[in-house]
């Protein structure tokens, strides 16, 4: 068994039948071959994503799916060097505005949540995402339609999307 030190959490890493298993305190994490779990890890930051998976994974550059839901994310600078990355779950975080994604136009993705979290608040934040990012098939569990793709690139050009927050929009969280 392998020990590390994370964000001042002792961290217990283990290999059981092809599977990364690392314990965060009382919380488990498991991790596929190309798949990986942090979520409720109470995360504030993601600064040393890159180092972790890298010092976890026996093939990192496998990683194609990555949950960090339900954590207290407020940024996501630096996920970007985790380029084959096609499905990233950030729901349920704290990211405030829809340019903080903007690390995510380097890559792509196919998948992304961001549900509950204080973006949604910003008027049209659906097809602000759509807009940036190219690659992009769908956006919190839902598809997104080349009819959606049109509506994002006509409300870009008439700068229908908006930075404002719209207060009375429900982020779903408590």
């Amino acid at each position: 068994m392998l020990t590390i030190l994370v964000h001042n959490l002792i961290v217990a890493v283990t290999e059981y039948a092809n599977n990364i298993i690392i314990v965060f305190n009382t919380l488990v994490y498991v991790s596929s071959m190309n798949s990986t779990q942090l979520l409720s890890c109470n995360l504030v930051t993601i600064n040393n994503l890159q180092r972790l998976v890298h010092s976890c994974l026996f093939y990192p550059e496998h990683l194609i799916y990555l949950d960090l839901r339900c954590n207290k994310l407020q940024s996501i600078n630096g996920i970007e060097q985790l380029q084959t990355l096609k499905i990233l779950y950030l729901h349920g975080n704290d990211i405030q505005s829809i340019t903080d994604l903007l690390p995510l136009k380097q890559m792509n993705l196919d998948a992304l949540t961001v549900h509950g979290n204080p973006l949604v608040r910003q008027h049209n934040y659906k097809l602000f995402v759509i807009n940036q990012l190219a690659s992009l098939k769908r956006l919190d569990f839902g598809g997104i339609t080349k009819r959606d793709r049109l509506e994002a690139a006509e409300a870009q050009k008439m700068n229908l999307i908006s930075l404002v927050v719209n207060e009375n929009v429900d982020i779903g969280r408590k």
